[in-house]
């Protein structure tokens, strides 16, 4: 484990810190280490969805999907360019949400980035309200959300922007697999956003009307995941 890793474990959840310099994108970036959370408490997130599952166990945040919504939020909002890290997998789902054409269950590995809800509200006071609206394709409203999300399924990975919910970039030659350890990097500078697993580029996207405040979050569907550690770095001017 690297030594950037290793300054999270040294540090309280959500406590800025100096960090070595970081790389990304075959680059170094100039960096200081803003947030981390090894997962001993849920004391820096916020979960509104009653059907679904949250809990820490054993250093990992655990997260079972129910109906009805299934986003966990950082209390946190961050702004401007970042760089951020996280280790997570897919756990076995449960029995019957495994169909013919869906035989591994969703297979959903998702996360929210620089989120918030119409005209920069905090989305944690408004996703209920937007949940019971059921618009957008997945009738939870975040068609109406500001911000971006990393899908990765058993079908495809999407890089998708709201409002609208648009698709602005997709693969589906990679592909996530239950119990692998995998590390995810999403990397903000000005307009450009890049999406990474194991250090492959998987989404490279420019942002013609960028968002640049907003939380983070875990999304699931028809899923169990567990994630290790989450890191964001602020980027720095050189």
């Amino acid at each position: 484990m690297t030594a950037v890793i290793l300054s999270v474990f040294g540090a309280l959840a959500g406590a800025p810190a100096d960090a070595p310099a970081v790389r990304c994108c075959g680059e170094e970036l100039s960096a200081r280490l803003i947030f981390g959370d090894t997962f001993q408490t849920l004391d820096e997130w916020t979960d509104l969805t009653p059907h679904t599952e949250w809990h820490v166990e054993d250093g990992h945040l655990i997260g079972r999907w129910g109906p009805g919504g299934s986003t966990i939020w950082s209390d946190r909002e961050f702004a401007g360019d970042l760089y951020v890290r996280l280790r997570a997998r897919l756990l076995e789902p449960e029995e019957d949400w495994r169909t013919a054409d869906r035989p591994q269950g969703g297979k959903n590995l998702n996360f929210r980035f620089l989120v918030s809800g119409p005209e920069g509200a905090d989305i944690r006071r408004v996703y209920r309200d937007l949940a019971e609206q059921g618009t957008g394709p997945n009738r939870i409203g975040d068609d109406q959300y500001e911000g971006y999300f990393f899908t990765w399924t058993w079908r495809h990975t999407r890089l998708r922007r709201s409002p609208g919910y648009d698709n602005v970039s997709e693969r589906t030659d990679v592909l996530p697999e239950i119990g692998v350890d995998y590390t995810i990097e999403v990397l903000k500078q000005g307009p450009r956003l890049r999406y990474l697993v194991d250090g492959e580029l998987l989404h490279d996207f420019t942002d013609p009307s960028p968002h640049n405040r907003g939380r983070i979050g875990f999304t699931l569907w028809h899923s169990t995941i567990a994630v290790d550690f989450i890191e964001v770095y602020q980027l720095q001017e050189d």
